[in-house]
């Protein structure tokens, strides 16, 4: 069963006695989330691990070519530390590549692609989807059985997207994000001394969302606060658990 968005107003650990509840009753065997932050997510399974129930398995998100921030930069890091699974949805950015939406970045004469590797536009999106590691399931959906013939044909591509085939994507789009291998001490600009081993370290992200604003993005959970630099500025947010 999967928990679609949170809700602000219920606490976390009645979400979670809820779903060991229908566990333990055999009423379901796994529970997930879907479009939760990592931070929310991270605190529920802190809590799970405290209660001793059991935590989620997997987040539900959006990924496509232009929503790339949360599972490149924060679902990565979740898998590795506590080993969520990732489903995605929307492969096709919304049909934004497909004439279906209007397209104010105009990338459809760009993304000529598609015929170097000998598929549709479709086929490469749902392809860049799969072949990122941390995606576990990529949800896909058709209107009649010849898109979904086309969308399984994908499965053919995947291994025609080498890593120089991904950075040639990566420049076309020119927004792929980034994170920086050292952490950052924040904490002790905002007078905090240490971070409880608990929680996520205080980690910094380079972040280059394509429009040359560069900035670094810092995630201190235990503060629930978001702090964003920019040459000459520093910013801290409360969260709220809204972060996402």
């Amino acid at each position: 069963m999967i928990v679609h968005k949170s809700d602000s107003n219920c606490p976390i650990d009645e979400i979670i006695r809820a779903f060991a509840y229908l566990i333990n009753d055999g009423k379901i065997m796994y529970w997930g989330t879907a479009r939760w932050s990592p931070v929310e997510i991270f605190e529920t399974y802190s809590q799970c691990r405290h209660l001793g129930l059991i935590p989620p398995i997997c987040e539900l998100g959006e990924y496509h070519w232009f929503h790339r921030e949360k599972v490149e930069l924060y679902m990565a890091e979740l898998y590795n530390k506590i080993g969520i699974g990732l489903m995605t949805w929307s492969p096709i950015s919304f049909g934004l590549c497909l004439g279906k939406n209007d397209d104010p970045l105009d990338l459809l004469p760009k993304l000529n692609y598609a015929d170097k590797l000998g598929c549709t536009l479709s086929q490469l999106q749902v392809a860049w989807s799969v072949r990122n590691q941390t995606c576990q399931c990529v949800i896909i959906s058709a209107s009649d059985s010849n898109e979904l013939d086309e969308l399984i044909g994908s499965l053919k591509i995947i291994s025609k997207l080498s890593p120089q085939s991904m950075e040639e994507i990566d420049k076309i789009l020119c927004n792929k994000t980034y994170k920086t291998s050292y952490d950052i001490n924040i904490a002790a600009k905002m007078g905090y001394d240490t971070i409880p081993n608990e929680y996520f370290p205080s980690r910094a992200w380079l972040w280059n969302p394509g429009n040359g604003n560069l900035r670094i993005r810092l995630v201190m959970t235990w503060r629930k606060t978001l702090i964003t630099w920019t040459p000459g500025h520093l910013e801290s947010v409360q969260l709220n658990n809204k972060y996402s």
